[in-house]
């Protein structure tokens, strides 16, 4: 899983999960969404990159990760579209974190 996570002068905000299984990894591992919720953070997830784990009869249709990223909406957060993340990173004003390289 990769978590990208946003801050403000008070803390971390928001964790967006990237590359993990939307029906268990991304939710209930260490650092996942239900321990980020406790801590106050709101948790979202990347629609095209998140995978499920599928049985034979739900597997063309996607049905698990559908369920899965239902799930997600309702309880942590959001399900961004990856056309429409990248859109609005695209137009926010950039900031230079002290130590980065450019």
């Amino acid at each position: 899983m990769i978590g990208v996570m946003s801050a403000n002068r008070r803390g971390f905000l928001r964790q967006v999960a990237a590359g993990g299984l939307a029906t268990g990894a991304c939710s209930c591992r260490p650092g996942g969404m239900l321990e980020m919720n406790r801590h106050g953070v709101m948790c979202s997830a990347i629609h095209q990159a998140t995978t499920p784990v599928e049985n034979r009869e739900s597997a063309r249709q996607q049905w698990a990760k559908e369920l899965a990223l239902w799930r997600v909406a309702l309880t942590w957060g959001f399900v961004f579209d990856v056309d429409d993340l990248v859109a609005a990173l695209d137009s926010s004003p950039r900031r230079r974190v002290e130590g980065a390289t450019p």
